[in-house]
């Protein structure tokens, strides 16, 4: 990262996903937090209200200047979702998050599969760039070793880099999501058809009568008529 004003930041603010595609939450643990010498920093957590994991980063004592480097190590356990519609399990990896207000410049993403899964792997991995909804696609690069690389030479403020890695069904013990985290995923998504739907609808019925106004004279006063 870079710190480009003096006197302004003590660090990074990094929030770190785990719900899942079906509503569950996948499992997040801190392994550390240090600089590119291995260097530990100094961090604190609190819980985000999208379900995610909040990281403060730095010394609220001491302010950054220049280039930092920071290094986050966490693990997320049980963060495929099966798909029953392809009969396969899915990891659906947002790397950034949506809440960036800074562009990231010269991104990159590197997924290394363990010699134990890779056989499993359906497909080459899937890529997604943009705002929230967007399906523009990204490229990836597989590499001799097995590995599999995605860079963008630049990420604008408020977007994200997706990863869909798909794996035959059975490779992962799948946890199921509970049934209130059912509810709740169904309760949300039905609630944004709702909005959308009305709001759609508002629109239509504006443009249409603003159209017959214009046109007609609908809705203009003539006066009384002999």
């Amino acid at each position: 990262a870079n710190f480009p004003h003096k006197d302004t930041r003590h660090g990074l603010t990094r929030t770190l996903l785990r719900n899942r595609q079906d509503g569950a939450f996948a499992d997040l643990s801190i392994v550390g937090v240090t600089d590119a010498s291995g260097q530990s920093l100094q961090y604190t957590t609190e819980a985000d209200n999208d379900n995610g994991l909040t990281l403060k980063i730095g010394d609220p004592q001491q302010y950054i200047y220049g280039d930092a480097d920071y290094v986050i190590r966490y693990t997320l356990t049980d963060p495929t979702v099966y798909y029953k519609k392809t009969d396969r399990q899915e990891w659906y990896w947002n790397t950034l998050g949506f809440d960036w207000d800074v562009p990231i410049h010269n991104y990159s993403a590197t997924v290394t599969l363990d010699d134990s899964i890779a056989p499993a792997l359906q497909e080459t991995p899937h890529c997604y760039v943009g705002k929230y909804g967007s399906n523009d696609t990204c490229h990836i690069t597989k590499h001799a070793n097995g590995s599999y690389l995605t860079e963008l030479p630049l990420i604008k403020k408020g977007e994200n880099v997706s990863l869909a890695i798909g794996f035959a069904n059975g490779t992962f013990v799948q946890k199921e999501p509970t049934l209130l985290q059912r509810y709740t995923t169904l309760f949300w998504n039905r609630t944004v058809q709702t909005i959308a739907f009305v709001i759609s609808s508002i629109y239509i019925i504006s443009a249409t009568w603003f159209v017959a106004t214009r046109r007609y004279g609908w809705g203009k006063l003539h006066g009384i008529i002999p």
